[in-house]
């Protein structure tokens, strides 16, 4: 039996407190002084019957702390939608329902008390800014990879900036964003530094993006393109202001979709005009039309106006390196599928086409192309499909 003063007793009838500390029912009192008989005396000894700034820091301890021990029960750490609508039974999701629950009408308690907690203590937005009590969804909003979290605001992002930084941070749910004049001591920054943003978009662009853009979610207002076209527009605008480390890491980022936005590759592989009508993919694309607007800074990025066969060449010799295991093998490795030999020999012809007779004749002829930089091969695939230099065919 644990003896408690009335002064560190909590009001049961307080429903945020009630919530709060739902699994400490300790604290709230017990037995024959649970009834009504006691309770003016516990409230004149001091029973705590409102949430001071004090009162409030510990409630978001005792969440966060909540949390914790129940991600540390589950496999993964976080709940997908999937699989909170299949075990919804459990006492783990159950419970896990109880504490996000709770957690978010903790957050809506500071939007609607702000002014008056923020006045009863100093230093409270210090202390509570860092607290992983906020609810928030990790990951592509509405999408089956979304998950729920608890994060804090100096670790969030607001809903109207998810398309900034999404992958990189939490984005903070309906209705616990506080109040606009507490985000910046909170530390809640909109929009996001950019180094969140870069790393946000050399997240999504490994392995060419294809594994974001094939769970984007039709339910959401913002489809790729667009979303690709905000973030464009956001870092144009904050351009001049960067400094050229944070320049350098926009450097070869793949953030341009391209082929029906099913792939997303660096402003290098994407030009504003391509030149033939020929398929060039997967070493050349043409700018979206939905992107065109953003020509200027995509051509400080790396973009150019139209394909240079060098370029090209070297894109294919790269392709041709990497099926080879790398280390500047050239020749051999996997077969090419139909598209990308038909795109080898659409590169081969606007070489040809582009080069003056005697680069074309000497490249046939021996091989090799005389470019800038070298001898440099020249790739063709065979009849497997394998990219081989012309001397071995």
């Amino acid at each position: 039996e644990i003896l408690l003063k009335p002064s560190d007793l909590l009001d049961p009838t307080h429903p945020l407190l009630s919530k709060i500390f739902s699994d400490s029912p300790h604290l709230f009192p017990q037995g024959e002084w649970a009834g009504d008989m006691w309770r003016p005396l516990l409230l004149d000894t001091g029973m705590l019957t409102s949430v001071t700034a004090e009162l409030y820091i510990r409630c978001a301890e005792h969440v966060a702390e909540r949390w914790k021990v129940l991600e540390s029960e589950g496999e993964s750490g976080v709940e997908s939608r999937a699989s909170l609508s299949s075990t919804s039974t459990s006492s783990r999701c159950m419970e896990q329902d109880d504490v996000y629950d709770a957690a978010l009408s903790l957050a809506q308690h500071l939007n609607e008390n702000a002014t008056e907690l923020s006045m009863d203590s100093r230093g409270f937005n210090d202390k509570v800014r860092d607290i992983p009590f906020v609810p928030a969804v990790s990951g592509l909003p509405e999408s089956h990879q979304s998950a729920r979290v608890l994060t804090s605001y100096s670790s969030a992002i607001r809903r109207d900036d998810w398309v900034l930084a999404w992958s990189a941070a939490p984005t903070l749910t309906a209705g616990a964003e506080p109040p606009h004049f507490m985000q910046g001591s909170l530390r809640l920054a909109s929009p996001p530094p950019f180094k969140v943003i870069a790393r946000h978009l050399a997240q999504c662009g490994a392995a060419m993006g294809e594994s974001v853009l094939s769970c984007w979610p039709t339910t959401l207002d913002c489809p790729p393109l667009q979303a690709y076209s905000k973030i464009l527009s956001h870092v144009a605008g904050c351009w001049g202001d960067l400094s050229a480390e944070e320049r350098a890491l926009m450097d070869d980022v793949a953030l341009i979709p391209v082929a029906n936005c099913t792939r997303l590759v660096p402003p290098s592989s994407v030009f504003l005009r391509l030149g033939t009508s020929a398929t060039l993919h997967p070493f050349a694309y043409e700018l979206p039309s939905g992107l065109v607007q953003h020509s200027e800074l995509l051509r400080t990025l790396g973009m150019q106006d139209s394909p240079d066969p060098a370029f090209l060449l070297d894109k294919v010799a790269a392709a041709a390196n990497q099926s080879a295991g790398g280390e500047g093998q050239l020749g051999g490795g996997a077969p090419l599928n139909p598209n990308e030999c038909r795109a080898v020999l659409a590169v081969l012809e606007l070489a040809n086409t582009h080069m003056d007779k005697d680069r074309v004749s000497r490249m046939m002829l021996v091989g090799t192309d005389y470019l800038e930089g070298g001898v440099k091969p020249k790739l063709v695939p065979d009849s497997e499909g394998r990219l081989r230099v012309t001397g071995e065919c």
